[in-house]
């Protein structure tokens, strides 16, 4: 059967600076390589941790074994950075064929936003894989205006959604990475505001998973997801489950395997 898996991983966290750099890439070195996923999507992939992985063997690994797509011109300022920090790496023995792809930039920029692009399997199914990092209503830490990180935060998943309209596809789409979805109940009337993971209910998507437990606040408000829209004949979602020192960062690495019809 024709079948794709793709791992989803937010590598940078809050704790990178807090651990050894050449363990921490050994760490995602041995997890990647257990997983071995078709596709790769990370999120806060910043030119921070691009130096922390400069010259270490995951480094290698990554680079000898997966092509980039990337958007963004890398340059110091977070501005620039958008694209740069949400890549997709797609295995080079994986069969797969691209197709079209680009980037929807955030509206806060930093690091933040959805690169998108479509594939083709050896036997000939095209699908379509996007890896999204939308903003945190805590962004601004105890200072945060909460509703212009909501409203900064819908902006982004609508023109995603907007997006993915326009490009009209006929094919599988497969909806990721790390959304930000908790609902921070200290702004007045939260309740009453939805979700990245409602957003794209509401455009059609399903959830294949959430990651659960001490990193997340359950499917709804959770913050790292996998969606999935159109016609798959089955699929299946994983994550690994561990603290932070087993994983790298704050954020447990997701994967969902689909098989096509």
């Amino acid at each position: 059967m024709d079948n794709i898996s793709v791992m989803y991983h937010n590598v940078l966290g809050y704790n990178v600076t807090q651990s050894d750099v050449e363990s921490r890439a050994a760490t995602l070195l041995t997890l990647y390589q257990n997983q071995a996923p078709d596709i790769l999507g990370f999120q806060e992939f910043t030119n921070d941790f691009r130096s922390f992985i400069d010259g270490t063997d995951f480094e290698a690994w990554l680079y000898d074994n997966y092509i980039e797509i990337c958007y963004g011109d890398g340059g110091s300022a977070l501005e620039d950075q958008g694209g740069i920090a949400t890549p997709i790496f797609y295995r080079k023995d994986a069969g797969l064929t691209l197709g079209s792809s680009g980037y929807v930039r955030a509206r806060t920029a930093a690091t933040k936003g959805t690169t998108w692009a479509t594939f083709t399997t050896g036997e000939g199914n095209t699908f379509c894989v996007s890896n999204s990092h939308f903003v945190s209503p805590t962004e601004q830490g105890a200072n945060t205006d909460y509703v212009k990180m909501r409203e900064y935060r819908e902006a982004d998943v609508s023109a995603w959604i907007t997006k993915l309209s326009s490009l009209n596809l006929d094919c599988p789409v497969i909806s990721g990475g790390d959304f930000n979805s908790g609902k921070i109940y200290a702004e007045p009337n939260a309740e009453n505001y939805s979700t990245p993971y409602e957003m794209l209910a509401n455009a059609g998507c399903t959830a294949a998973g959430t990651v659960e437990g001490s990193l997340s606040e359950g499917i709804v408000s959770g913050f790292d997801h996998i969606m999935l829209k159109g016609e798959l004949l089955e699929y299946s979602y994983s994550f690994v489950s561990g603290d932070v020192s087993v994983v790298g960062s704050d954020h447990a690495p997701q994967t969902v395997t689909v098989i096509f019809k």
